[in-house]
C-alpha cells in the first residue's frame, strides 16, 4: 500500500511530473493499493481551482492597467497587442483549469480513496490540539 497526499496529487495532476505519473504506473502494473485520503483530494481540487483563479485575477489587473497605459501617445497600439496574446493565455488557464478537474476525477478513479469519517476527524483533532506532528490542522 502506498498513501499519498495532496502534494502527490497535485504533482501529478497540475505540474505533470512525470516520475509522479510512473509511480502510478507501477503501483498499477504491481498491484500496489494506492490510498489517497478523501481529504488530500480535496486540497488539491481547492489548491488547483484557487491557483488558476489567482493566476486569472492577475491577467484582470494587468488589463486594468494596460488600460491605463494605452491612453498615452502611440501607446494604443502595443497595447492592443498584448491584451490579444492575454486573451490567449486566459483561454489556455480555463483549458487547463478544466483538464485538471477532469485530470483529478481520472486521478481518483485509480486510487483508492480514504474517507473521512467522524473517527478520523476527531482523532486528528486530537493531533492537532496535541501538537503533534504533522502539526499543521488540516496536515493532521
Amino acid at each position: 500500500m502506498l498513501l499519498v497526499e495532496s502534494n502527490f496529487v497535485i504533482g501529478v495532476v497540475w505540474e505533470g511530473r512525470r516520475d509522479l505519473g510512473y509511480l502510478v504506473d507501477i503501483c498499477q502494473r504491481f498491484r500496489v493499493l494506492l490510498v489517497v485520503p478523501e481529504i488530500a483530494l480535496a486540497e488539491a481540487r481547492k489548491t488547483l481551482i484557487h491557483r488558476v483563479d489567482r493566476q486569472l485575477s492577475a491577467l484582470q489587473q494587468l488589463r486594468f492597467w494596460l488600460n491605463d497605459i494605452a491612453r498615452g501617445v502611440g501607446m494604443s497600439q502595443l497595447v492592443l497587442k498584448v491584451k490579444e496574446r492575454l486573451d490567449v493565455i486566459e483561454a489556455e488557464l480555463q483549458r487547463r483549469k478544466q483538464l485538471a478537474l477532469e485530470a483529478l476525477d481520472i486521478f481518483a478513479q485509480n486510487c483508492f480513496i480514504a474517507p473521512l469519517t467522524p473517527h478520523v476527524w476527531v482523532r486528528a483533532y486530537l493531533r492537532w490540539q496535541s501538537n503533534m506532528p504533522p502539526f499543521k490542522e488540516l496536515d493532521c
